[in-house]
């Protein structure tokens, strides 16, 4: 996994701006194997330190496994268990990772839309 998190603060936040009219907006990025549970914890934890408490506007996740020359006759379980724990398994656990953050962004909208 490589995640890139963003966070926009609204022009109206009571940070001063620093990204010109449409608020300020930080990138940050770390990498990880989706398919280790304690490698996704320690990027969420590097990445939501970043953040601030902001919260993430969007996760993409992008990682997997394809492997085009593979075949019935020369795949093995191996391959197989890696590939899945990827391409399935790692995308529900970056999921519960990141969902924190993601409503964190959530509640924080709904809070300052209310006022």
């Amino acid at each position: 996994m490589h995640s890139c998190s963003s966070a926009l603060e609204p022009p109206s936040s009571p940070r001063p701006p620093q990204g010109g009219p449409h608020g300020s907006q930080t990138l940050s990025s770390s990498t990880a194997d989706v398919a280790n549970p304690s490698a996704i914890a320690d990027a969420a934890k590097i990445v939501e330190e970043k953040l601030n408490g902001m919260g993430l506007n969007l996760l993409i996740n992008n990682a997997g496994i394809y492997t085009p020359t593979a075949s019935l006759e020369t795949v093995d379980a191996e391959d197989m268990i890696r590939t899945y724990k990827t391409n399935a398994v790692g995308p529900m656990l970056m999921a519960q990772v990141w969902i924190i953050e993601l409503f964190r962004l959530e509640k924080t909208s709904k809070i300052k839309s209310n006022h």
